[in-house]
């Protein structure tokens, strides 16, 4: 009775340890000291687009007809069997004087390195584009945010309520009477448990320092410009 007793034992442990032999199998798409869950979307250190990841959308994104994306900033990554990646992109229907709209773009990379894109969430935000003519906006050649950029958020936050605002990604600069910055940021309420969702926000600072928002959009707010859409269709009508 105790020989059996110890074979079952044995026969347990075996079982036990292939068991944790199969769950911890590394996964080839997660990175060195990065925190990520099996399953859970994570927000990444960086905002920048590197190569590797512009080849990765590019793959997605190259059998698009209609419209034209191009990514901004890296914004979150979920590891499953391969990686999917959420991208701020800015969007332009391939029409004459079409407007350019921000969006975001959720692509999936597969083990074999092929990826699509899943969803495409449109907005009706104007994107940031570099202009030419004097006091025109300027899109910075990183997305990273800039100390200045920064500073000039924390200190028109100063006197906010209701809400708070972690900058994710610098779209644009504007020189001035002074300097306006559009940042996306991450937007709270501020109650407990409150969830964050990505929001425009534009800061004006001064010569003499002083800042303020003067503009908060979040990412599916209304407006009143024409959609895409209705870009597409006009364009579609007045054709002879």
């Amino acid at each position: 009775m105790k020989k059996s007793f110890i074979i079952i034992l044995v026969a347990l442990a075996v079982v036990t340890a292939a068991v944790v032999g199969v769950c911890i199998v590394k996964n080839p798409f997660k990175k060195n000291n990065e925190n990520i869950s099996a399953g859970g979307w994570t927000k990444v250190s960086s905002p920048v687009i590197t190569d590797e990841l512009r080849k990765t959308f590019d793959k997605a994104a190259g059998e698009l007809t209609g419209m034209s994306y191009e990514p901004v900033a890296y914004l979150e990554t979920q590891v499953v069997a391969g990686r999917n990646h959420l991208i701020l992109c800015k969007g332009t229907a391939t029409v004459p004087n079409a407007r350019t709209y921000y969006s975001l773009l959720k692509i999936y990379e597969r083990l074999d390195g092929t990826a699509e894109i899943t969803s495409i969430t449109d907005s009706v935000i104007e994107a940031v584009v570099s202009s030419e003519a004097q006091g025109g906006w300027e899109t910075p050649s990183s997305p990273v945010v800039t100390a200045e950029a920064k500073n000039a958020l924390e200190k028109a936050s100063e006197t906010l309520t209701g809400a708070e605002y972690k900058p994710i990604a610098l779209l644009g600069t504007q020189t001035v009477a002074g300097t306006n910055y559009a940042l996306l940021c991450e937007m709270k309420a501020t109650v407990p448990d409150a969830a964050g969702e990505y929001a425009f926000v534009y800061v004006y600072e001064d010569l003499k320092g002083k800042a303020i928002i003067s503009d908060v959009k979040q990412f599916n707010q209304p407006d009143t410009t024409p959609t895409r859409a209705q870009e597409e269709q006009t364009e579609t009508t007045t054709q002879p």
